[in-house]
């Protein structure tokens, strides 16, 4: 990927049809600010409009975007829309997370328009992925003071785009440690531990920042779940019908143990909570994780209560239509077992009863319009087939193939290369380490210092690694641990990229072994759960 260019220091396009000078953005309370743009780390001659401005008086030409652009946020000098801007050609769209201090109190308005402004001044070329340090802001007051992180997240297309052909859609937030648990048992358990029915977080979190950028997965997976429920908090804004269109507002991820479903689904709950809670919902966004294996009961056909009791808690915070309520049932298997089946276990007829109700309160939650479920499952056959009838999308999720398994070692090469131990880096020039592309076997170029040549090295013996990952149908969960196993087998703290990728080899052979033995004892093939 080419390195970012900066526009020359010249004036970017303007917000609006006037200008103000100087340029003044408001912080909390009743103080201003002087917002002055830099380019190359000098300032740029000309006015910017005020935050007040861009609200009050923005043309029909601007659309002035906030947390959410998909819900239609178009503000117009008057009534009467420009033919012409109608009959155009829409500016791509590319989404940039502007991640606030935890001790900031502005308000996420005074924090768009300099940010939009910022980008519009500063960036020729706009990649999905970019990630911006403070450098790029320390001369405008309200963003040193507030912002602790700018991050483009996604590009309606395929980058680079040109920075002044896009439009930016700015989403302000800032993350939170809060959280609570939803108790589990029923009044007769009351002298009893009873396991935790339920999570609750507050989203978006502290704990479940990043997560998003590093699960990778191929063929548009991330994406098509995140425009699956934009579209879901649409339609439920728009308040279409769902006789006439039927919307369950339910995903369901099957696949193999392993593969980062639940990390998944925690991953986009936090997403959209940065993406659409501040705009559509100022009351926040939680995120409800139930503990399926806390749903069953000792006592004789009490499990079916235990599920209205946790739902009627689900219930509580779905009560509040400016929270955004995100319900995740992991291993769903669990409690959506097939009633058929059922009938033929040690006690069908509780089994049936918590299907049942689970059904039930899935059907509550529809006339819910800020509610959302996303279920998990490992062995999606043993599902019933009405809770599977009932997701509007259902989305394998399956093994990493090579080249994802390749960005996710480099992802974790790039961690070891950017962290200290004593002084030294844990795996120096990790961090430099090429892409999937540029790590082929017999591409070998000519190479300006030994550094590059043993980084080019090291890159191809990854990319080898990556491929016997997937021969051996390595977890991702493995994948993640395998940098943790390689550092314990090394002789000493900090070692050089060869020395790594040696002890990378010598655990992944380890698992291979390790597999092989366990299928031997079982007599049949299995993937070790890790």
């Amino acid at each position: 990927m080419p390195s970012r260019i900066l526009r020359a220091p010249l004036p970017p396009r303007p917000l609006r049809g006037k200008s103000s000078s100087p340029a003044k953005v408001a912080d909390d309370g009743d103080e201003e600010m002087m917002f002055t743009p830099v380019a190359n780390g000098k300032r740029i001659n000309g006015d910017l409009p005020t935050t007040r401005d861009l609200v009050e008086e923005a043309p029909t030409v601007i659309k002035v975007v906030g947390p959410s652009s998909e819900f239609g946020s178009e503000i117009h000098g008057n009534d009467e829309s420009s033919d012409e801007e109608e009959d155009g050609e829409e500016e791509p769209i590319v989404h940039v997370e502007v991640r606030l201090q935890p001790e900031s109190t502005i308000r996420p308005e005074h924090i768009i328009a300099p940010v939009t402004y910022l980008l519009q001044a500063q960036l020729k070329w706009v990649y999905a992925g970019e990630e911006f340090t403070s450098d790029l802001w320390e001369e405008i007051p309200v963003l040193l003071r507030n912002v602790e992180r700018i991050f483009v997240s996604e590009t309606e297309q395929p980058g680079p785009l040109k920075g002044d052909e896009v439009e930016y859609d700015v989403h302000v937030y800032k993350t939170s440690n809060e959280g609570s648990v939803i108790e589990g048992g029923l009044e007769e358990d009351e002298d009893e531990d009873c396991p935790t029915a339920a999570t609750v977080i507050t989203l978006p979190s502290a704990e479940i920042e990043g997560l998003w950028e590093n699960l990778i997965y191929e063929g548009g997976i991330k994406e098509r779940l995140l425009r699956y429920m934009n579209t879901s908090l649409v339609f439920a804004d728009c308040q279409i019908d769902s006789n006439v269109i039927s919307s369950n507002r339910l995903a369901l991820m099957y696949g193999p143990a392993g593969t980062g479903k639940t990390s998944l689904c925690r991953a986009l709950a936090h997403k959209l909570a940065i993406r659409y809670a501040s705009d559509k919902y100022p009351n926040g966004a939680k995120l409800i994780e139930i503990n399926s294996h806390s749903l069953f009961s000792k006592w004789f056909s009490e499990s079916g209560k235990l599920v209205q009791k946790v739902f009627d808690q689900v219930q509580f915070y779905l009560s509040d239509p400016g929270c955004l309520v995100v319900v995740m049932i992991d291993e769903v298997e669990s409690i959506a077992t097939s009633r058929a089946a059922a009938m033929q276990g040690t006690e069908p007829g509780d089994a049936v009863r918590v299907v049942n109700a689970i059904l039930t309160q899935l059907d509550r939650l529809k006339e819910h319009p800020n509610a959302l479920v996303l279920a998990t499952s490992n062995l999606v056959g043993g599902i019933d087939a009405a809770f599977v009838d009932r997701a509007d999308i259902k989305q394998f999720i399956g093994p990493p193939s090579p080249e994802a398994i390749y960005w996710i070692l480099l992802s974790t090469f790039k961690e070891l290369g950017k962290r200290n131990f004593g002084g030294e880096r844990l795996a120096p020039h990790g961090d430099k380490l090429l892409s999937w592309k540029e790590a082929v076997p017999g591409s070998r170029t000519e190479h300006k210092s030994r550094r590059d040549e043993r980084i080019w090295l090291a890159s191809v013996e990854l990319r080898k690694l990556a491929v016997r990952c997937h021969e051996i149908q390595a977890s991702g969960r493995f994948l993640r641990r395998l940098p943790k196993l390689a550092h314990a087998r090394l002789a000493r703290r900090t070692a050089r990229l060869a020395q790594w990728m040696e002890a990378f080899v010598a655990e992944l052979e380890q698992e291979a072994e390790n597999q092989s033995l366990i299928v031997r004892g079982e007599g049949k093939r299995a993937s070790v759960a890790h």
